[in-house]
């Protein structure tokens, strides 16, 4: 299984280089057969499907600039989540926008080590205080904390929204697996 940081920043750093290209023959070996892929519009999204976006050329870009990646070791499997900016077309209409990324690494039914799931987020605007962490959460951040890790109060000035996410207890990690790249 992924055991460093190193091998896990080289295989993000080939999936932006083959997205940049649309490289189909390295997405696919970086892509597992199972993939389960969530869009930011809510739209599930196959590995073939992703693939063809791809070939076809529905998909161009000309920048994909990451920041704010954080990596967080789990038993089996590894969460990614890196905040990209995108430059390029969508179905031939020009882009430019930051969208959070959040992959899942494991060895795949393949039995190679592949993303099996994602999701991505278009960053929205707002910002949302966190006390226990005395913190504001602005536009781009991104929190992770396994179930009974303490969190908030939360407050706002100008509004936000939040998407939240359950997993079941045993799934997260001890924060200490968490790594800030």
């Amino acid at each position: 299984m992924i055991t460093t940081q190193a091998q896990i920043i080289e295989l993000e750093e080939r999936l932006r280089q083959a997205m940049l290209r649309s490289d189909v023959v390295e997405l696919d070996a970086l892509i597992a057969p199972e993939l389960l892929f969530t869009n930011h519009l809510g739209q599930l999204v196959s590995k073939q499907d992703d693939l063809e976006a791809h070939r076809s050329g529905q998909f161009k870009f000309t920048e994909i600039t990451p920041s704010e990646q954080q990596i967080q070791f789990n038993y089996g499997f590894t969460v990614v989540s890196v905040l990209m900016h995108i430059v390029g077309s969508y179905e031939g209409t020009p882009v430019e926008q930051d969208i959070r990324f959040t992959r899942v690494w494991a060895i795949s039914t393949s039995g190679s080590i592949q993303i099996i799931a994602g999701h991505t987020s278009a960053i929205i605007s707002g910002r949302l205080y966190d006390l226990a962490f005395d913190m504001w959460l602005e536009t781009g951040h991104y929190a992770s904390r396994p179930p009974g890790e303490m969190h908030g109060p939360f407050t706002t000035d100008l509004g936000c929204v939040v998407l939240e996410i359950s997993f079941p207890v045993g799934v997260a990690s001890p924060a200490e697996n968490r790594v800030q790249a």
